[in-house]
């Protein structure tokens, strides 16, 4: 995965708890008169679908724009031009840096039989093809196929909470079995980059998948959006690892405080960057039950994103002395500090941009420059795993999908079961045909991620709720 940022970075993410946005809502919600148009970005690697809902008034055109594949739900637009010939608006929100500036633009055309309009999305000097297609009074947009995304009524307890952290309110969903406790729990931990409670990606909810299933084999989930997301205050580029290692901490306190759990029986599951989270905090809390690793890493953060990179680059075309001189300006940026730092990830995004045949403008170094220096980034590459994998002691299963390139596991698997040998409870394992998000895939790479309608295998949901409702027993 190369190390551009990824399309609208910055634009800010909702000040209330993440929900589903059925597609019905969406059209309930427009004002008589207003044009609502279902969209689709082609940006690399994957589609980004939209809905924009323009509304005409007295003193020109409001509108907003939902995208769920991040979460997001009635952002407002701005610069707004609707006439017989284009559409166009723009997505600044409030507090976003300039050069995350959205602009959509297209000219009105027919697409595939119906009023639409093609175009461009401009934003940080780059472009990507917009295609938009106005929906007829009364029509849905059109949704991605999740199946497995639980949907009420339930047969257990659901409650929106909040409690502290240091300065800030975490905000959450916990959900308990049906009749009397105190029950197992297990708090869920979502990978980088700013995630809500239901670590959606790309429409899928897979953290509303595994605690749905945990729940009712009778365990309690507590899941909760990272800092600067949904309800939670902070900043996710501000939490380092030890920021983060506290929010844990702090759930793990609220979890054993209240008298429908057991405090002698809360565990930890954690994907991606939260798989390595988990360990971090059994490693200095005896008391944690249980750590369940979903594509956690074994080798340290800058391995881990020198492997991506090549995966990127090679997926990209590179080989030969192309290949080994990204690698070698890869390497560079990731141990580049103070005033060195600066050209080598010019140099970087120079190699990285030529494969696309793109040259290099200020404002994507600058969004690049922003990622490389925030307490986040500077935090995340200096971790080495092994330093709490060999203290934690409890039960502890580590599971890598054999098709993830973001975790390779021929690299992370041996230096897990290395890390955990003296741990005699320890289980891992890598899992046939899966990705990254624990799908059943073909190649395994981010391309594939929307285009599966599988949230997360059944088969490795069953191994993973089977293994905590054991590890969970008094």
């Amino acid at each position: 995965m190369l190390l551009l940022i990824t399309l609208f970075l910055g634009c800010g993410t909702p000040k209330t708890p993440v929900e589903p946005i059925p597609a019905a809502d969406l059209l309930a919600a427009a004002p008589e008169g207003s044009e609502v148009w279902d969209g689709e970005v082609a940006i690399p690697g994957a589609a980004l679908r939209f809905t924009a809902t323009l509304t005409p008034g007295p003193d020109g055109w409001t509108g907003t724009i939902d995208i769920p594949m991040q979460g997001a739900k009635g952002l407002a637009l701005q610069d707004i031009t609707v006439d017989e010939g284009a559409v166009a608006f723009t997505l600044q929100p409030p507090g976003a840096p300039k050069f995350a500036r959205a602009v959509f633009s297209g000219v009105r055309a027919a697409v595939g039989g119906a009023e639409g309009a093609e175009g461009t999305l401009k934003q940080a000097g780059q472009e990507f093809p917009l295609s938009m297609t106005r929906l007829a009074e009364g029509e849905e947009p059109v949704g991605a196929a999740r199946p497995q995304t639980p949907a009420p009524p339930f047969d257990y307890d659901v409650e929106e909470v909040s409690y502290a952290s240091g300065d800030i309110t975490v905000a959450g969903t916990l959900t308990t079995p049906s009749g009397d406790g105190p029950f197992p729990a297990a708090l869920l931990i979502t990978g980088s980059g700013p995630q809500d409670r239901d670590e959606t990606i790309f429409e899928h909810r897979p953290f509303a998948v595994i605690a749905d299933r945990l729940t009712r084999d009778g365990v309690a989930v507590l899941r909760v959006d990272d800092r600067g997301v949904g309800g939670t205050g902070g900043s996710t580029a501000e939490a380092t690892a030890e920021v983060m290692v506290g929010d844990v901490n702090a759930g793990v306190a609220w979890l054993r405080a209240r008298e429908d759990i057991d405090g002698a029986r809360v565990g930890l599951i954690g994907h991606s960057e939260g798989g390595m989270t988990g360990p971090m905090v059994a490693a200095d809390d005896p008391e944690i039950a249980f750590v369940v690793m979903l594509a956690g890493t074994g080798v340290s953060s800058k391995d881990i994103l020198i492997s991506q990179g090549r995966t990127g680059y090679e997926a990209a075309g590179a080989s030969g002395e192309t290949l080994d001189e990204l690698l070698r300006l890869h390497a560079a940026a990731l141990e580049a500090e103070g005033e060195s730092l600066e050209p080598a990830v010019r140099a970087l995004m120079e190699a990285q941009l030529a494969l696309q045949e793109q040259p290099l403008n200020e404002e994507m170094l600058t969004m690049a420059m922003q990622q490389f220096e925030s307490p986040w980034f500077q935090s995340f590459v200096q971790l080495e795993p092994s330093d709490w994998l060999t203290r934690v002691q409890c039960p502890t299963l580590a599971l890598i999908g054999s098709l993830d390139f973001q975790v390779p596991p021929d690299a992370n698997l041996p230096a897990i079961r290395e890390a955990l040998a003296h741990n005699p409870d320890a289980t891992v394992e890598e899992l046939p045909g899966l990705n990254h998000l624990f799908q059943t895939a073909e190649t395994g790479m981010l391309d594939e991620y929307a285009v599966i309608e599988e949230t997360f295998a059944p088969a490795a949901l069953d191994k993973v709720a089977a293994w905590v409702v054991e590890k969970a027993r008094p």
